[in-house]
């Protein structure tokens, strides 16, 4: 019977802060400047610096999302909001959402972001005023070339 050979070698682990640092030089370099201009797609809110307390003393910063924290995936902060189709029951729920928004930062924006209904959508004079009260400017298009003002 054939003895089995064992092999095994020596490393050096890598040192855990250098990496974490790394992580947040990256995240300064790709997020610092365009802090206003980008939005987490799943909690749609700005990102912004985080401190991490460590071992010793230690802290590091890193740019993520202000609620969830990821700081992998970011989207340009949206500038309007097209309803392409949605009853009346549905456009108030999305209101009724909107408005119990708790995010100070996020509900500021809204009066900013422009809304685009189509012209032939069917909500009525009642929920078109919902938006109206949600959105900057409520406009209706009819084609891609025409927008009109409600």
């Amino acid at each position: 019977m054939r003895k089995k050979e064992c092999r095994f070698s020596f490393y050096k682990p890598a040192n855990p802060l250098s990496s974490k640092k790394d992580i947040s030089q990256e995240t300064r370099d790709r997020l610092s400047s365009k802090v206003s201009e980008l939005v987490c797609p799943r909690c749609l809110t700005y990102c912004a610096a985080h401190s991490i307390q460590l071992r010793w003393n230690n802290k590091i910063e890193y740019y993520g999302c202000r609620i969830c924290k990821q700081s992998q995936e970011f989207v340009e902060v949206p500038n309007g909001v097209e309803i392409i189709q949605a009853s009346n029951e549905e456009i108030e729920r999305f209101a009724v959402q909107v408005g119990n928004d708790t995010d100070e930062t996020r509900r500021h924006q809204y009066k900013k972001m422009e809304c685009f209904v189509p012209s032939d959508c069917g909500l009525s004079a009642n929920t078109i005023r919902i938006v109206q009260s949600i959105f900057g400017e409520v406009k209706r298009w009819v084609n891609s070339s025409q927008v009109m003002k409600f």
